[in-house]
């Protein structure tokens, strides 16, 4: 019939059939799916250990979603520790010490870690026992008869049962690394009043060669009573500060009465770190005496001195006589060194959110970039949300030291918007700064 448009062949049916076909085939990958393709360029790029093509695919995943991705930022961050790890023992340490406390975020980090073998594959396998793995325990059990030392300090991490583990203990508290050492006598504390740990650590407290495994034996007898204070009012005349301040610590945790006389000549004369250290636990056990120390300790001696005193008082808790916030408040308003005032007012700000003279004092530090705690000050008004705070960390991740610079990377990372914001840190070409950055991926708090 005229007018009437010509119909199209069967073979062009089939034709337009299959094109249609194909374009819905294909749609998914092009349309609407952008998000997708973008994690898999992601998955792509972590998979083969390439930080910048991760940061470019991660600048693609920013661009679809409002909000940062803090898992995504720690899986490019673990290319960084993984590389960085095995350059040097020292990073090594960096890295390991870096992830302390880290939880299940570096859960498949260390995990990948432990795969490695040699000294690498032992501190990651260690670091998962601490965590609380126990499938490491017998390759740990293991590495105690190693001959590094780091090997055997790993180890240690295997040794859960203080009590049944007593002999190996004994052993270890005299070997040849201080680490071992150390995590031996920390371990003999679980096992008091068991008077052969007790013996041990008398001896350690007394002889090691090493300050800080002093310090750590002190710190166990502390767990002892009467008969470790004994044996830790000798100590207080040691050559080595940080020795006599766990030992006063210690002697008033064991023995309030063998502490009190033991104390008595340092409370009565002019305040030092070992007075405020013995005051402290004393204080805890409710000694009027040790609290008036505290107290004259607080308006008395150097800046540092002052510091201990008040952070010894924060520790306590309001009673009677002792309203600690307003002697801290007392303090801030007479007191002359600035970075001292920051550390007050912080602490006030976390008893009371908007007290106003330290809010002013923080704000006064963080708009003086020549300030001693302007860093500081930002540090505490960025996690309260301050746009001032985030704008000066922001500035001094990019100019001066490594070392400042790492310090405001470090502050300004402790949530995922922070973590966002430093991404482009983990390709920085100063070895501190980079792995400042990829550590604190994995501390932010998501």
């Amino acid at each position: 019939m005229r007018g009437e448009p010509p119909r199209p062949s069967s073979r062009a049916v089939a034709v337009l059939a299959l094109v249609w076909v194909f374009a819905v085939a294909t749609l998914p990958s092009t349309v609407g799916c952008g998000a997708t393709g973008t994690r898999e360029r992601l998955a792509a790029a972590t998979g083969s250990r390439d930080v910048e093509a991760a940061l470019r695919a991660y600048e693609g995943l920013r661009d679809e979603r409002s909000d940062p991705d803090l898992e995504a930022l720690q899986r490019i961050a673990a290319i960084v520790l993984e590389a960085e790890v095995m350059r040097t023992d020292e990073l090594r340490d960096r890295v390991f010490d870096g992830l302390i406390g880290t939880g299940s975020a570096s859960q498949d980090l260390l995990e990948r870690l432990a795969r490695r073998g040699g000294m690498v594959g032992l501190r990651a396998m260690a670091a998962l026992a601490a965590q609380g793995d126990l499938d490491y325990d017998d390759r740990l059990r293991l590495a105690l008869g190693a001959q590094e030392g780091e090997a055997r300090a790993a180890g240690m991490e295997s040794l859960r049962e203080a009590d049944a583990e007593l002999p190996t203990l004994t052993r270890l508290s005299s070997d040849p690394e201080p680490d071992v050492r150390a995590k031996a006598a920390t371990r003999l504390a679980a096992t008091a009043p068991d008077v052969a740990a007790l013996l041990v650590l008398g001896e350690c407290v007394r002889l090691d060669p090493e300050a800080d495994v002093r310090a750590t034996c002190a710190r166990a007898l502390g767990r002892f009573g009467r008969e470790g204070a004994e044996r830790l009012r000798e100590r207080l005349a040691d050559p080595d500060a940080r020795v006599r301040r766990a030992v006063a610590w210690s002697l008033g945790m064991a023995d309030g009465e063998v502490a009190a006389a033991a104390l008595a000549g340092l409370l009565s004369s002019a305040p030092t770190a070992e007075g405020i250290e013995g005051a402290r636990a004393l204080a805890i056990r409710g000694d009027a005496g040790a609290r008036a120390y505290l107290r004259t300790a607080l308006a008395a001696g150097s800046p540092e001195v002052r510091g201990h005193a008040a952070l010894a008082l924060l520790a306590l808790s309001d009673d009677g006589d002792l309203d600690v916030a307003r002697l801290i408040g007392e303090r801030l308003g007479a007191e002359t060194d600035e970075g001292l005032k920051v550390l007050l007012a912080e602490a006030l700000l976390r008893r009371e959110q908007d007290h106003a003279e330290s809010l002013r004092i923080l704000r006064a530090a963080v708009a003086s970039s020549s300030a001693p705690s302007h860093l500081h000050a930002s540090g505490v008004l960025v996690r309260r949300g301050d746009a001032a705070a985030r704008r000066a960390l922001d500035a001094a991740t990019r100019e001066g030291s490594s070392t400042r610079r790492a310090s405001a990377i470090r502050l300004l990372a402790f949530d995922a918007r922070g973590a966002d914001a430093i991404r482009r840190f983990l390709l920085d070409p100063d070895e501190r700064v980079r792995l400042t950055a990829a550590l604190a991926m994995f501390r932010a708090e998501s």
